[in-house]
């Protein structure tokens, strides 16, 4: 499936993105594995967003905006609520910002029973058309300092880092992910609502 992602490959390069149109691609069927199987699947290597590949805006009131998925320091903008499955069949996914408080690391990684159908258009990707499996099944959010140069808020008072991208899907489904804050050993698990119920 190939997904149009000029926009994100962008974002890592230069500030102001949020208004990116989201990538096109194709329906592509789940491999099916066994539970054994996932079990012993290792993690992924994430790649990584830093203070340096951020873009930059305001969210006023994000970690309270019931359209957001919220959990501790992180933020998806917008995923807080279902998606419409024709988008993510035009657009081979959904735009959805990240932000991260200052000072802050999340990991999210897409969990092995999902990465069939879940991949992460953020960090570095190719310029122009991409695969889906070029999507990344991990990436690590790392937030500048509270005194660093990130220059987005997510309200008075509330500095955070911003990164634009997408989570890419191959077709609706209930996109599951894994959130590591801070460098805890033990995920918190999410859910977005990708053109099919959770």
């Amino acid at each position: 499936m190939l997904l149009v992602l000029v926009a994100v490959a962008a974002a890592a390069c230069s500030r102001g993105t949020e208004d990116a149109e989201p990538p096109a691609g194709t329906t592509t069927a789940a491999a099916t594995t066994t539970a054994a199987e996932l079990a012993s699947t290792p993690r992924p290597t994430p790649v990584g967003e830093t203070c340096d590949t951020r873009s930059e805006a305001e969210f006023g009131g994000a970690f309270v905006d019931p359209v957001n998925l919220v959990a501790g320091p992180f933020v998806l903008v917008g995923a807080g609520e279902p998606q419409p499955a024709s988008v993510v069949e035009t657009y081979g996914g959904q735009k959805f910002p990240v932000l991260v408080r200052a000072g802050h690391t999340v990991l999210v990684e897409v969990p092995a029973d999902a990465r069939g159908l879940v991949a992460l258009g953020y960090g570095p990707l190719p310029q122009g058309e991409i695969e889906f499996a070029e999507g990344h099944r991990a990436v690590r959010f790392e937030a500048c300092s509270p005194d660093g140069p990130s220059s987005s808020t997510a309200g008075p008072g509330e500095p955070v880092t911003f990164w634009s991208g997408f989570v890419l899907a191959a077709e609706p489904t209930c996109a599951p992910l894994d959130l590591y804050l801070d460098g805890s050993a033990e995920p918190q698990r999410v859910e977005i609502e990708l053109g099919a119920a959770c």
